[in-house]
C-alpha cells in the first residue's frame, strides 16, 4: 500500500486584498491537487469523459511542471477549464456548477502562481482584448438571458460577470496572468448562459 506524499502548505493572508490566493504555492502544484480532488469526487457522481480528460490534463501538468515546461502546463490548464464548461453544459445541475466553479477557482489559482513564476510574459494588449470579449459576451447574454434564461444559466451568467470584474482588477494590478486566465474562465462561463 502507497501512502500519499506530504503537503505542505504556507499560508499568507492578506486582509487588505483577500482576493489574492491564501497560499504560497509557486508551482501551482498545491492548487492542481485540490482540482485533482474536487474532479474525482465528482467523477463519482457524475461520470464524464470530461473529468477523465481533465484528469489526465493535470497529470500531464504536473509532469510538465516537473520537467520545468511550465508553458505546457499552463495550456494544460486552459483546456481543463473548457473541459468543465463543457462538463458543467452536459449535466446543467446546481451541485455540477458548484463543486466544477470552485474547482475553476483552484485551476486559476494554479496558472497564476505557475505562470507568474515561469519567467514568460503575456501582453497587455492580449489580455485587454480578452477582457473585451467577455463584455461582448454579456451585452449579448444579458438579451438572451431575458428570454430564455434558466436557473444555471443565470449562475453562469453571473459568476461570468464577476470573474470578468475580477479579470478588470487583476488586469488594472499588472497581473496580466491573472487576468488573462480569468478571462478566459469568464468567457466559458458566459457561453454556458447561451
Amino acid at each position: 500500500m502507497e501512502l500519499a506524499k506530504p503537503i505542505n502548505y504556507t499560508v499568507s493572508f492578506n486582509s487588505q486584498k483577500p482576493s489574492e490566493p491564501p497560499f504560497i504555492d509557486p508551482n501551482g502544484l498545491l492548487y492542481l491537487a485540490s482540482a485533482k480532488r474536487k474532479i474525482k469526487a465528482l467523477q463519482l457522481s457524475f461520470p464524464s469523459s470530461y473529468l477523465t480528460q481533465a484528469l489526465t490534463q493535470i497529470e500531464r501538468a504536473e509532469k510538465d511542471i516537473e520537467n520545468n515546461k511550465k508553458s505546457s502546463a499552463g495550456q494544460r490548464v486552459e483546456t481543463i477549464i473548457s473541459l468543465l464548461s463543457s462538463f458543467r453544459t452536459k449535466f446543467s445541475q446546481a451541485e455540477v456548477w458548484t463543486k466544477s466553479v470552485s474547482t475553476g477557482e483552484d485551476l486559476v489559482n494554479a496558472y497564476q502562481s505557475l505562470m507568474e513564476n515561469s519567467g514568460q510574459s503575456i501582453s497587455q494588449r492580449t489580455v485587454n482584448s480578452e477582457l473585451r470579449i467577455c463584455q461582448r459576451l454579456i451585452d449579448l447574454a444579458k438579451r438572451r438571458l431575458a428570454s430564455t434564461g434558466t436557473k444555471i444559466k443565470a449562475l453562469s451568467f453571473g459568476e461570468g460577470e464577476n470573474k470578468k470584474t475580477e479579470g478588470e482588477t487583476a488586469y488594472s494590478a499588472t497581473k496580466y496572468f491573472r487576468a488573462h486566465i480569468l478571462a478566459l474562465f469568464s468567457q466559458s462561463l458566459l457561453m454556458e448562459a447561451f
